[in-house]
């Protein structure tokens, strides 16, 4: 996101002055509870498949006991999570340019 270059011209506008306003507070207080609500609707998605066991490690295992469906399911999501989250919150015009020209944030969108 820090990536994206500056607009080419000025304008009239100021950008959000208090960084602890209740705009900014609501925002990012907000995003915070969807990212736990839909990490949470995942697990339990993931716990009422028929196909799924869970993963019961014991001391004798190696590292085989280290892989488990619920790391997954939680790291996949919070990925596309930080991906929206990313999208979400780059400002673009009138301040910045369009986020499609952040060559890296592009690449690492198109590997996700």
């Amino acid at each position: 996101m820090g990536y994206t270059e500056p607009s080419k011209e000025l304008v009239p506008q100021k950008p959000l002055g208090n960084l602890l306003g209740a705009a900014n507070m609501f925002s990012i207080l907000s995003q915070i509870f969807l990212v736990i609500l839909f990490q949470v609707i995942a697990y339990f998605f993931l716990l009422q498949q028929l196909w799924f066991e869970p993963n019961q490690p014991s001391k004798d295992q190696g590292p085989e006991s280290l892989v488990c469906w619920e790391a997954t399911i939680i790291f996949y999501v919070s990925s596309f999570q930080y991906l929206i989250l990313c999208i979400t919150y780059s400002p673009g015009k009138p301040f910045r340019k369009p986020l499609i020209t952040n060559g890296a944030s592009e690449k690492s969108r198109f590997c996700f």
